[in-house]
């Protein structure tokens, strides 16, 4: 113990301590404003383009929605089911069909994703947009249409904070 003790008051003088204490405080502070800022966010315009037709939908930021494909890690945005006019027909019918297509073209944009909620497991079928952008920035995402009618808290979806 006598050992420990030299160490830690004989090294360092104990006003540089207080000095690095302090600055150690301010530095921690000022992360922590910072971080929180950015943390606030509840909401975020994402503008999804198929092909010509695109769509601005403000959803919410939701830290929960961990949703990714397992292979690419690419995260999922979830949209409601009123911005299915963006989606071309075909690639529309092949979601509904849960995935069902002979066009291959349109299968190279079609991701079946396992998913575990507290309903239980099963199988998600996402698109990959032309385009995504989140808050103005470009981000590679999938797109999963919820045919269920879910709420999301007033918003038109729900995209991970991954992607803010």
């Amino acid at each position: 113990i006598g050992g420990s003790i030299a160490t830690v008051f004989g090294e360092i003088p104990l006003w540089l301590f207080a000095v690095l204490a302090c600055v150690s405080a301010l530095i921690t502070m000022a992360l922590g404003r910072i971080f929180k800022s950015r943390r606030e966010i509840s909401s975020a315009i994402v503008k999804i383009r198929f092909g010509e037709k695109a769509s601005e939908v403000e959803c919410l930021v939701d830290s929960g929605n961990l949703l990714r494909d397992p292979i690419s890690g690419t995260p999922v945005i979830f949209l409601s089911e009123n911005t299915l006019k963006i989606i071309p027909a075909e690639l529309l019918s092949a979601i509904k069909n849960g995935g069902t297509t002979y066009d291959i073209g349109l299968m190279r944009r079609i991701r079946f994703l396992p998913t575990s909620a507290i309903g239980g497991t099963g199988m998600t079928v996402c698109v990959m947009p032309d385009e995504c952008l989140v808050g103005g920035e470009e981000r590679k995402a999938l797109v999963a249409i919820d045919f269920q009618k879910t709420d999301f808290g007033g918003y038109g979806g729900l995209v991970p904070r991954s992607l803010i």
